[in-house]
């Protein structure tokens, strides 16, 4: 094939990169400690993820830190069943011992590193048992305490000081130092909430609902949650939801079905999932971008929905837009974590300078050919 029209079927073929302009995810399952069960909990900004994972024979799990998809590193060898939760820029990690005290909640574990030994927080007081539940970059963590008498209390490590009247549940502090959570009213609905300049707001209902929690706030001040709707009996509805300043915003849902928000980025995409069976088996792993939901199974391969995989849940995305969470296989009894990393796509301006370069070279390699038959002798 003469060389311009090799450049001219290249430059075909990379036509269509030029119309690229959302993000392709490339999907991995996480490996485990050995065991069968393991759940990704949350990723940062640096790709590095936690959450955790039985060892092998399951009779025991614990912390883990992912770098990528790569081995997970044990955080916690050596002091029991342990789980960790949330990780921030700077490598910060918290999490729990998994113990059962009938007197209050576990308490919370904090690794300044990752390989660093966990350090147990002091409770508030000896009456005050609690557990962190966010942490931001500075190290600033909100979360629960709980007294002798299971009243809860919105907490904040870094500094420990209790921030809200019993009755009150923090669950996210962002880079500002703003907390989401929920507040009881005296009939003992719950409402989301947000403090900040230890100012407490109320955010607004969606209409019809018997109660609200906020999970995560991100650095614009929106925040993620979730809106209890009655269904019958004790039973209720779920149903993600964005709260922009003080108003909601009902995530899409499948008719008649069930959703839950577990996390926000900076750009206002969600995390969390859907199901539209009332039993929820037909749950899956979704992402709200906009007023778009997005199934993520759709990036399983043909090869690994073959082996039977599925994605259940996103608990988390970081601002570049990686998500983690759990996948099952109902074919070996297996649970992981999986991340969806985004893949690197020329933009399309890049796409346009590339095509048009191989074009220019097509243009050069025309006329160098019509030179060098210009010059032969036979063109004499």
């Amino acid at each position: 094939m003469p060389c311009c029209h090799r450049i001219a079927a290249l430059s075909l073929a990379l036509a269509p990169w030029c119309a690229i302009a959302a993000p392709a995810y490339q999907l991995s399952l996480l490996p485990s400690l050995g065991g069968s069960y393991g759940t990704a909990a949350d990723i940062n900004n640096a790709g590095q993820i936690v959450g955790y994972s039985n060892l092998a024979g399951d009779l025991e799990g614990h912390a883990v830190l992912w770098k990528g998809a790569t081995a997970p590193v044990d955080l916690a060898p050596g002091y029991g069943e342990s789980t960790a939760s949330r990780i921030n820029d700077r490598g910060q990690i918290i999490g729990y011992p998994i113990v059962f005290y009938p007197e209050g909640l576990p308490g919370t574990y904090l690794w300044q590193q990752a390989g660093a030994k966990p350090t147990l927080l002091a409770p508030l007081s000896s009456e005050l048992s609690g557990v962190a539940l966010g942490i931001n970059n500075a190290g600033q963590m909100a979360g629960v305490s709980q007294d002798s008498n299971f009243g809860q209390y919105a907490t904040t490590w870094n500094p420990p000081r209790q921030l809200d009247a019993i009755g009150t549940a923090a669950a996210d502090i962002n880079n500002a130092g703003a907390i989401t959570g929920s507040v009881r009213d005296d009939d003992g609905r719950a409402h989301a909430a947000v403090w900040q300049d230890g100012q407490r707001t109320i955010l607004a209902d969606l209409p019809g609902s018997t109660g609200t929690g906020g999970s995560r706030i991100n650095d614009a001040d929106q925040v993620a949650g979730t809106t209890l709707f009655p269904l019958f009996g004790s039973l209720a509805h779920l149903q993600a939801t964005l709260w922009n300043g003080s108003q909601p915003s009902a995530l899409a849902t499948p008719a008649g079905g069930d959703s839950t928000a577990n996390d926000l980025n900076d750009k206002g995409e969600v995390v969390g999932w859907t199901a539209s069976k009332l039993d929820r088996s037909d749950q899956v792993a979704t992402l709200w971008s906009g007023t778009t939901a997005i199934d993520l199974n759709s990036f399983l391969s043909l090869s690994q929905r073959s082996d039977g995989w599925k994605l259940l849940q996103a608990t988390a995305i970081n601002d570049l837009g990686s998500i983690v969470g759990s996948a099952v296989n109902p074919l070996t009894g297996q649970t992981t974590g999986f991340l969806l990393a985004v893949a690197v796509v020329p933009e399309a301006e890049t796409g346009l300078m590339l095509l048009l370069g191989l074009s220019g070279i097509g243009v050069l390699a025309r006329r160098r050919k019509a030179t060098q038959q210009a010059l032969s002798p036979a063109a004499g």
